[in-house]
């Protein structure tokens, strides 16, 4: 059932029902014509004679000389807005926010962002090892962050798809770059003079680095002997 407020004398009271509404006008505590009345759900406050459930089933008598609905200060429709406010809602604002809900704006995806970035560098570097592996590495490191992350608030971590990608190209990265290492920890200046297909400027660093590696080697092993 409704609830009604409504201002009689010049005092805003309420909230009642529609039938103590009629009580009190049969006993002169309510005019059902002027009276402004209000409820939940109207714009603002109307005169009870306008509202089709409030008006009274007969006419109301004007008492000689007394001044007409028309004539007097009341207010009707299409008049100023009442001088009063309705009375705050009834019913609970709902929080803007709650806890735990995101408080707005994109999803961070910084550490998916790093992750990707890494493993393409160490990608294109395989063949620097000293390079590739640690940048493969931090790429699967902070790929796996970026996961579980994303797995636990979804609303503040984002880029699955990119720290995939930084996982793959950083796995695939640090294998590459191991194997071309234990490659190149086998090699012999014999076996890369057979190696046509690399180019004679690569050949010639390489096998500058072989003999660098061997003097190393030698040198080492002087040191252990009395």
């Amino acid at each position: 059932m409704s609830e009604w407020y409504y201002a009689h004398d010049g005092e805003q009271k309420g909230p009642v029902p529609v039938s103590e509404l009629h009580r009190l006008a049969a006993n002169g505590d309510f005019d059902p014509v002027n009276d402004l009345v209000w409820r939940e759900g109207m714009s603002d406050w109307k005169p009870a004679g306008t509202v089709p459930e409030l008006a009274p089933s007969k006419p109301a008598e004007t008492a000689p000389g007394a001044p007409s609905p028309e004539s007097s200060g009341s207010p009707g429709p299409g008049s100023e807005p009442a001088p009063y406010t309705p009375p705050a809602s009834t019913t609970a604002t709902p929080a803007s926010t709650t806890a735990g809900a995101p408080t707005g704006g994109p999803p961070s995806a910084g550490l998916a962002i790093a992750s990707m970035i890494c493993g393409i560098i160490a990608l294109l570097t395989f063949c620097i090892w000293c390079l590739a592996l640690p940048l493969g590495l931090t790429a699967v490191i902070l790929g796996h962050l970026a996961l579980s992350k994303a797995k636990k608030t979804p609303d503040r971590f984002g880029g699955k798809g990119m720290a995939g990608a930084g996982l793959a190209t950083g796995y695939l990265a640090l294998l590459l770059s191991v194997a071309i290492t234990a490659w190149a920890a086998t090699l012999t200046p014999e076996k890369l003079e057979q190696m046509d297909w690399i180019p004679e400027d690569k050949k010639q660093e390489l096998l500058e680095q072989l003999e660098m590696r061997e003097r190393l080697r030698e040198g080492s092993g002087n040191i252990g002997e009395p």
